[in-house]
């Protein structure tokens, strides 16, 4: 794996001396360009000379350009009569760039192949102000951001010397299936050209562009901030036998408005689940499920993220999933066990027919579901909390299926749900009363899931883009 330099705030001058600057000869020492400062008044009225110089805060060597660099500094000289403040002003294409109005710039990936420059004000009471604008420069391609990631596990034993970020940039850290509970999450972005660090340090010398606000859910605790071991940040805990459930990861710093940073975790109970976003819950909660492994990626701002391969959704939630049950019914076995929101009614790998289904939300809301199934090619009307929806008394197959909540849990979730067929896998999500299943009952359904999702929460992303409604 590439080793890419950490830009820890917390080290300082350390973290300086690891960013990497791209190759390029030596340049020119910038100068600065005085605006004239035409007066007809007497000289003691008007500052003369004066000439501001944009430098790299971070410049290596005799590569002083700051083209270069993402952190400058508008070196100011040569007034006269000396000035009783400065205020300055930095111009992307000769705009001015809103909030950038310090004698420190930080770059953003905004500015890359833009022109950069600052105009200084210099003032004195009983003078006229002058203004000096220096040269711009063209801001050269740089490395992004990147994130680097690992897990430890319960039993493991904490190793100050050892780095736990083995992974990086979408690459799995842990391994599906091994049967290991994660106790911990290290996570970080990184970055050759942008200081990066786990968590803001205000007042420090050098700011941060970017840096990740994380939260983890421990079993026993619940919600709970980054902690810090041996310079390492985590969430989660360390030699308690205390499993990580679920996380978050949320960007911050001046450059987050670039980036995205998506994450999805492995739980057994359901494979990988879809990805989350920008702060979203990943994994489950108060479900007793333990976390296999991790995924990982920081991205341009608006890049689409395809849906897991298993099209589940980011998490789930004890709480909220438990308001809604579903009860399966088999030809020729009859009724099976209901199971919770989230949960698999049925089983994928049968020979037999799911032809009815039992729906019952009992929320903390007031309101309930209503089902309607489609039988032999016809829609039967809705029937409502814990009805029979489909047929289990005839030989007619049940093809199709759709959901709505009503009342006061209508105004408060949004009802999804998805059909698997046999020989097609699982369909697409449907949500609020749309169909789900297959168009013909020649297809032969074998199970059902559905889940409750909070409104305003992000939607579910179906698996390979397939429709919810088909065959």
């Amino acid at each position: 794996m590439t080793v890419r330099a950490t830009g820890l705030v917390a080290v300082g001058a350390l973290a300086l001396a690891s960013l990497v600057a791209p190759a390029a000869p030596a340049a020119a020492q910038p100068v600065g360009h005085v605006t004239p400062i035409a007066s007809s008044q007497a000289a003691d009225d008007v500052f003369v000379g004066g000439s501001v110089t944009v430098r790299p805060v971070w410049s290596e060597g005799t590569n002083n350009d700051p083209s270069y660099y993402s952190y400058y500094h508008a070196a100011v000289e040569g007034f006269r009569p000396e000035p009783a403040s400065y205020a300055y002003q930095w111009l992307r294409d000769g705009a001015a760039v809103a909030g950038a109005t310090d004698a420190w710039y930080l770059s953003s990936p905004a500015d890359v192949g833009r022109q950069v420059s600052v105009r200084v004000t210099a003032s004195r009471s009983g003078i006229v102000p002058g203004t000096v604008t220096s040269r711009a420069f063209t801001v050269r391609p740089r490395d992004t951001i990147h994130v680097d990631y690992g897990l430890s596990y319960v039993g493991s034993r904490w190793e100050s010397n050892f780095c736990y970020c083995v992974s990086s940039d979408g690459q799995t850290a842990g391994r599906p299936g091994s049967g290991r509970a994660a106790q911990a999450l290290i996570v970080r972005p990184m970055s050759q050209s942008y200081v990066t660090a786990p968590v803001p340090s205000p007042g420090d010398e050098f700011p941060a562009s970017f840096w990740f606000e994380t939260t983890g859910y421990v079993t026993g605790r619940g919600w709970q901030t980054m902690t810090s071991r041996s310079d390492v940040y985590y969430v989660g805990s360390i030699g308690e036998n205390r499993r990580l459930e679920a996380f978050r990861i949320k960007p911050g710093g001046p450059d987050k408005a670039f980036y995205d940073v998506w994450y999805r975790a492995y739980v057994p109970k359901f494979g990988w689940l879809g990805w989350a976003r920008n702060g979203e819950t990943s994994a489950t909660t108060s479900m007793g499920q333990r976390i296999e492994a991790v995924q990982v990626k920081v991205l341009p701002k608006g890049t689409k993220v395809s849906a897991s391969g298993t099209g589940n959704a980011p998490s789930y939630d004890r709480g909220t999933q438990a308001q809604v049950s579903v009860r399966p019914y088999y030809r020729p076995t009859g009724w099976k066990a209901a199971v919770p929101g989230g949960s698999t009614a049925g089983v994928t790998s049968t020979k037999q027919r799911l032809n009815a289904l039992r729906v019952r939300v009992d929320g903390k809301y007031a309101g309930g579901v209503q089902v309607s199934a489609k039988v032999q090619g016809s829609w039967r009307p809705y029937v409502g909390n814990n009805q029979v929806a489909g047929t289990y008394h005839q030989a007619k197959g049940t093809s199709a299926y759709k959901i709505r909540l009503t009342g006061e849990m209508a105004k408060r979730y949004d009802v999804y749900y998805r059909v698997n067929v046999a020989g097609k896998g699982w369909l697409g999500w449907a949500r609020n009363g749309a169909a789900a299943g297959a168009a013909s009952y020649k297809a032969r359904n074998t199970a059902v899931q559905v889940v409750l999702v909070k409104k305003g929460e992000r939607a579910l992303m179906s698996a390979g883009g397939k429709a919810a409604y088909a065959y």
